[in-house]
Formats: structure tokens, sequence, C-alpha cells
């Protein structure tokens, strides 16, 4: 099955509260709102977690050297080794340097912090110090990545000192932010095609109706496995060709 041709839909969280609501039928007022709001995240949080596993790009960021947003990730210096991660950094993908002219080449590998390769490359960096580019002169930088930090944000940790101002732009898997609770009217969704969100108004109004009578839950817990079932298929593959699909989603404890 191709993917569902549809546009990006960003509604706020009061259209989707509102449609909740519907979807509640008879049992809208027997949750708050706050109830409500936080049914909603798990539900966004559940798809995004199917999705992400399927590998196909649906939150893929790229970072930028300035701006100021969440995606910010500025240039490398040649005397700094550990740096924080772009906020909304989920799993980095895949590093690429685009300048200065002449280290476009280089790469980076990924290496555990623990490893003899990268300890190896650390400790004769750290003895030399950032004026020589040492055991980094192959065109190859190792590196880990560790957190989050107090602040949330995770780093990338450097064996060894770049050896120019390198500019990178990161790919990578990002988050989606959950609602405030209480809601603040103004907060949109984002990121998802407009098919999924009814999936996790799915999953929004089968969790809270768990609560009330387990005769509807037991049938909304069927149906939203089957959406969701649906949803894998139709999004594991962007082509028609060889469709992908994929079981057990929507297995577990809600």
């Amino acid at each position: 099955m191709a993917e569902p041709v549809a546009v990006a839909n960003t509604p706020t969280i009061v259209n989707l509260l509102t449609q909740l609501d519907l979807d509640l039928l008879g049992f809208k007022g027997a949750f708050s709102e706050d109830q409500k709001v936080n049914r909603i995240n798990k539900g966004k949080n559940e798809l995004w977690k199917v999705l992400k596993q399927l590998k196909e790009a649906y939150f893929m960021e790229e970072s930028a050297v300035s701006g100021g947003l969440d995606n910010e990730f500025p240039a490398l210096a040649t005397t700094i080794r550990e740096y924080d991660l772009p906020k909304d950094l989920a799993e980095l993908r895949f590093i690429e340097v685009t300048g200065p002219v002449g280290f476009e080449e280089w790469v980076f590998e990924k290496k555990t912090m623990n490893s003899n390769s990268f300890r190896a490359v650390r400790i004769s960096t750290t003895a030399a110090g950032s004026s020589t580019d040492s055991l980094a002169s192959a065109g190859t930088l190792l590196y880990d990545i560790i957190g989050p930090n107090s602040t949330g944000r995770q780093r990338i940790v450097l064996a060894s000192f770049p050896p120019a101002a390198l500019v990178l732009k990161l790919w990578y898997t990002r988050t989606v932010p959950d609602f405030t609770v209480p809601k603040t009217d103004a907060e949109t969704l984002v990121t998802f095609l407009q098919p999924y969100i009814g999936i996790i108004l799915t999953y929004a109004a089968k969790s809270l109706l768990r609560l009330e009578d387990a005769g509807i839950a037991k049938e909304w817990e069927k149906d939203w496995r089957e959406d969701l079932r649906r949803t894998v298929s139709a999004s594991s593959d962007r082509s028609e060709a060889d469709p992908e699909v994929v079981e057990e989603f929507g297995a577990g404890e809600f």
C-alpha cells in the first residue's frame, strides 16, 4: 500500500479536544480536560514510536548553524570537544560536514567512550592539546553521545579536537513535544500527516473509556490496534513496491 496522500495538518489542542469529545460520546463529561490532554499526548507518543521504528524519515530534521530554534547546532571550535546537541534531537542519524572548503570529505564515526580506539585518540589529543590534529589527521573524527545533561540536552563528545571550525549539518530524528497541561489554546500538533491524527485520538478515547467501561474499552482497543496496523502498513514504504506489513504493534498495555 502506498503512502497516504494527504497534506500535513496542524490542529490546535482545542481542535483535538473537540474531536475527542465527539469520540467519547456520552462519556465526554466523565473526564477532566487535563486527563484528555494527557491521553492525547500518550497517543501521540505511541504513534511516534511506531513510525520512528520504520526508519522512513517521517520525523527527520536537519540542524541549522544559527537561528535560535530547537534545531540549532553552531559550528565546532578547534579547542572544544563536547557540544550540546539540538534541543529536539531524539536520534542522530548522519553527520555531514559542509565547511570549510577542503573538509567536506571528513567523516564522523561513532565509537563508545570505553572502546580502545576512542580512549587512545582521546588520551593522545588531550596530551597533545588543540594545537595539533594528532590522530585526527586521517580525516575521521570519533564521537560518542551522552546525556541528557541537567538541562535536558544530549551531548556529542569528540575523541579529538576538531581540525578546523567545522560546519556540520546533523540529520536526526526529532521529538514531537507534548501539549502542556493545563492546555495552551494556541499549541498545535505538528509533523504528523492528517490521516494519522485520527489514530492519536482513537488511542486517547479508548484509554479514557477503559477507565469507565471495560466492555467499551475492549472494543476500542481492538479498533485501535487494527487502525494502527493499517497505518503502519501504509506508512512503512513510500512506494507501492514491496509493501511491508508490520505485526504486533499496539499489543502492549495501555
